[in-house]
């Protein structure tokens, strides 16, 4: 049926966040690694949890979870990027408008 079971996508899928959450912010080519990896265990595990009848019932609300959070961390993510952005576009604005001030003056 699978050529794996849910445990092991699970097992992968665990520890691929965990090692993007263990890598230094410098190691960006091992998290970007990290993060393809996320994303490419996520959907076996999905259609694990679908297409194996077998799986127990702990171990499919643990990988449901797990996917869970995953999405959530990504949505997390995002909103700290636009929140960034955002602040920085308004600095901008501002020290422009301030030095632009001080040009007419």
């Amino acid at each position: 049926m699978l050529s794996d079971s849910l445990e092991e996508r699970l097992e992968a899928l665990a520890y691929w966040r965990q090692r993007r959450a263990r890598l230094p912010w410098y190691r960006r080519s091992a998290r970007r690694e990290a993060e393809r990896m996320v994303a490419a265990w996520e959907p076996r595990v999905r259609s694990a949890l679908v297409l194996d009848p077998r799986a127990p019932l702990p171990v499919r609300l643990n990988a449901a979870g797990l996917v869970l959070r995953t999405h959530a961390g990504r949505a997390v993510q995002r909103v700290r990027r636009a929140a960034l952005m955002t602040v920085a576009a308004v600095s901008a604005a501002f020290l422009a408008s301030v030095a632009l001030i001080h040009l007419i003056a």
